[in-house]
């Protein structure tokens, strides 16, 4: 059955340059080292095995660099939430969703949504099953969309509140008012002023919009 989708959320313009050319930079650097390395291994004593390894991560980085400039995006359906990265994607409907969290420690903390069971991602290429093609009780949105953390010593909780402020947040709540169970409306009134009656139809009908296709162009 073909899903009923409302809008795409992409990383921001400046995020994707940064990225795009940071992996350029690298990798122009790492082949200026290979080229002299090559020239006179001897006088360099630098390992090219070792250099090789650099290429190769380099030519990764590149890789997923390029993915996550041009083919990494977030698409909200009526019916649940899809990741896509190149050629793998992984959908969940929303009653699956459990709660927005961060999950890891230090540097390789990642922030997304928890889900209440695993899912099986679909990946096309080789690359892509071995990167992204593993089954998983939490997508890592966080990287493609920005969800603020909650300011408090050893707290690991996404600030809900400040997510209704965003685009990607007034679109999450229409669907799916449960992952924003925490804020209290009655203190807290979000620049939509939405509610809990409030449906996907009447919050683009607010906006100006006949319904979530036609937002998604116009944001195109």
């Amino acid at each position: 059955m073909k899903r009923k989708r409302i809008s795409v959320h992409r990383p921001k313009g400046y995020t994707r340059s940064f990225i795009l050319l940071m992996a350029l930079f690298i990798a122009g650097i790492h082949l200026f080292l290979f080229r002299t390395v090559m020239a006179s291994p001897q006088e360099t004593g630098f390992p090219i095995g070792m250099m090789a390894l650099l290429l190769l991560f380099d030519a990764l980085f590149l890789w997923w660099g390029v993915i996550f400039t041009t083919q990494s995006q977030i698409t909200l359906y009526e019916e649940g939430i899809e990741l896509q990265r190149g050629g793998a994607k992984v959908f969940t409907p929303w009653e699956n969703v459990s709660h927005f969290g961060m999950k890891g420690s230090g540097r390789n903390t990642r922030r997304g949504i928890f889900l209440h069971e695993h899912v099986k991602p679909e990946a096309r290429g080789l690359v892509d099953r071995l990167m992204f093609g593993w089954q998983t009780k939490f997508i890592p949105i966080g990287q493609y969309t920005h969800l603020p953390r909650t300011w408090a010593l050893f707290n690991r909780q996404i600030d809900t509140e400040k997510v209704l402020n965003s685009d990607f947040g007034r679109d999450v709540y229409a669907l799916a008012p449960h992952l924003f169970k925490d804020v209290d409306f009655d203190v807290y009134k979000p620049k939509n002023d939405l509610h809990d009656t409030v449906n996907y139809d009447d919050y683009y009908a607010s906006r100006g919009y006949d319904d979530g296709e036609t937002a998604m162009k116009n944001k195109a």
